[in-house]
């Protein structure tokens, strides 16, 4: 039985809100509930069955080390649909479930995610179906063994992310710095890339390039990244902010 909606819509802005103020740690708790939510979503659409019927479990949440705080964000902002499991019968082969209030949780929660919550996923570089050992249940303060995710280049929204944090937001055209941004996407994010800037009649293209990087590096949301030049003046670089943590999402 597909239990009542809880009410909650998408908050406009959280997503990039969310850059802005949620710590490493809280960004991996979304992305292994996440990826639960989205593994069940997949194998209800394969076997052309109601999400609910594949709702994931409080305590397969938690046994992930997701917080309770982690999840009412996710309700909250409209991410995530929860409602409480009714026990029934055990001839009855549906699943059963009944509306909560608000933000209550309980031994009996359950979660779908939301269409909207299909988006944050992509934000977080979450795969449909992905695998859930990938993500690493329980180890959200481990990260020796885990390599950072590389940066990512959104030229639709025009916005530069990196670990699920927005880095910067192009509100202009900014063409030289989007064309390196968008061959480092093209490129799959190596440490460095020739100078993509196209020649223009007498202009100098090393001092082009460097105002450019200069340009990279300003009026970030978050300055976790950092652009350079390679010492030659026909090569962009780009590395972790120094003094800052790398996310470390697998």
């Amino acid at each position: 039985m597909i239990p009542e909606r809880n009410g909650f819509v998408a908050v406009p802005n959280a997503v990039n809100e969310l850059a802005e103020w949620a710590s490493p740690s809280f960004l991996q708790n979304l992305r292994f509930a996440l990826c639960l939510l989205t593994e069940a979503q997949v194998c209800a659409q394969n076997l052309a069955r109601p999400a609910w019927e594949f709702a994931v479990d409080i305590l397969e949440m938690r046994r992930g080390g997701v917080t309770d705080g982690a999840l009412r964000w996710l309700i909250a902002a409209g991410f995530v649909e929860h409602s409480a499991e009714v026990r029934t019968h055990k001839r009855r082969a549906e699943r059963v479930f009944c509306p909560v209030p608000a933000l209550t949780l309980s031994p009996r929660s359950c979660f779908v995610v939301t269409q909207t919550g299909l988006g944050l996923a992509r934000r977080l570089r979450i795969a449909p179906g992905c695998s859930v050992a990938s993500i690493g249940p329980g180890r959200l303060a481990d990260d020796e063994d885990r390599s950072p995710a590389p940066p990512h280049w959104d030229s639709d929204c025009r916005e530069l992310h990196a670990g699920g944090e927005l880095v910067k937001r192009f509100r202009r055209p900014a063409p030289n710095q989007e064309t390196i941004l968008a061959v480092f996407e093209e490129e799959g994010w190596p440490t460095r890339i020739d100078d993509p800037l196209p020649a223009r009649g007498n202009h100098c293209s090393a001092e082009r390039l460097h105002d450019t990087i200069k340009s990279l590096n300003r009026h970030t949301v978050r300055p976790i990244l950092h652009f350079s030049g390679d010492g030659t003046g026909r090569g962009v670089r780009w590395r972790w902010e120094r003094g800052i943590a790398s996310p470390t999402f697998p």
